[in-house]
């Protein structure tokens, strides 16, 4: 057995698990599509670290057993203090081959997006300047685009709040280019069906508007506009507006066989009830019945995608407390072994063409 298979099973056995059925084939199964590395540190600190931030993320996967990460920058406004772009994160891939691949956007597309979403200029310098970034960030590796974002809450005050409606002529634009390309979009997108308050805890915690416009129709003619066009709508099971249900989510891949998603399990914070609404899984950490079901009727569909922020450990950040990696990978325990399989790892390394890199 490989050095690197023993040391993922023995961390799974310092963590009372046994290797799971989908897994025994291979001590490194998952492929997490959704990840973000924190090399930033304070300004008075100086430099970043993002080759620390990988090496935390690497141990962590050989103790999960996690075969790939795919990394990315958040989706960042204009002028935001904190962002980075890909660039940092192309040469960790390069390093370690095999364990990284980057989705790139979230610094770059995400920026050109809000941009002209503030002065409404979509004309053919913007667009120009738009595709030549996308193509830019493929050749230089990227297997999909993102972190993008059509509404991103503001979680705190130096947090931002971001929005661009689903059907922009700039997502538009970037679906036809990831279509070409073959390669998907990783969209956050909180589910706005109606015009809406924005949830008291946000409203007392960030920066966010008093009132929420409706997005799902937008979203719907996003995913019919280019239909050869992966998205991933990603953060299944953090649902801050308490409108992405299973019954919403079910009718979306009835009607989009071009939708897939990618889950995660966030920390709970409070006993039940919670201002966290639809989790897909209890406080015990049992998937519940809805969800379930709805990861066996559409195993193709279906990701791992943590959201954590692996933190270089000269960096005092509390971003490294935002994600449970044990509880989102127990998910996989706790479904039919083909199912699990495929949600694990078959689904991304086909999407993101992975064995094609």
């Amino acid at each position: 057995m490989p050095e690197m298979a023993a040391r993922a099973l023995a961390g799974l056995f310092a963590l009372g698990l046994s290797l799971p059925a989908w897994g025994q084939q291979n001590a490194l199964s998952v492929i997490d599509t959704h990840n973000h590395l924190h090399g930033l540190r304070a300004p008075w600190q100086g430099g970043t670290d993002f080759e620390g931030a990988a090496e935390v993320a690497l141990d962590a996967m050989d103790r999960f057993g996690v075969r790939m990460l795919l990394i990315m920058p958040p989706p960042q406004p204009e002028h935001f203090a904190a962002g980075y772009d890909a660039t940092k994160l192309f040469p960790i891939a390069r390093r370690h081959p095999g364990r990284f691949a980057v989705v790139a956007g979230g610094g770059t597309l995400n920026v050109m997006i809000q941009r002209a979403v503030r002065s409404g200029d979509v004309g053919a310098e913007v667009r120009r300047n738009f595709r030549a970034k996308a193509e830019e960030l493929v050749r230089l590796g990227a297997v999909g685009f993102g972190e993008l974002t059509a509404e991103h809450f503001s979680m705190n005050p130096r947090h931002p709040y971001v929005s661009a409606p689903p059907d922009h002529a700039l997502f538009r634009l970037l679906a036809d280019i990831a279509a070409r390309h073959g390669v998907p979009i990783d969209l956050h997108m909180e589910a706005i069906p109606e015009d809406m308050a924005v949830p008291p805890h946000l409203a007392r915690r960030g920066r966010n508007p008093a009132r929420l416009g409706p997005n799902m129709a937008a979203f719907e003619r996003l995913l019919a506009h280019n239909r050869a066009a992966a998205i991933v709508w990603v953060h299944l099971g953090w649902d801050n507006t308490g409108r992405r249900t299973a019954t919403l989510t079910r009718a979306l891949l009835e009607r989009h066989a071009n939708l897939y998603l990618s889950y995660r399990i966030p920390p709970h914070r409070r006993r039940e009830p919670s201002v966290m609404a639809n989790r897909i899984a209890g406080p015990d950490g049992r998937l519940r019945a809805e969800w379930h079901k709805l990861f066996s009727d559409f195993p193709d569909r279906v990701m791992v995608g943590t959201d954590r922020f692996f933190v270089s450990p000269r960096s005092q950040s509390p971003l490294r407390h935002t994600a449970d990696s044990a509880a989102t990978l127990a998910i996989l325990e706790q479904l039919p072994a083909a199912v699990a399989r495929r949600i694990a790892f078959e689904n991304a390394a086909r999407l993101f063409r992975l064995g094609k890199k």
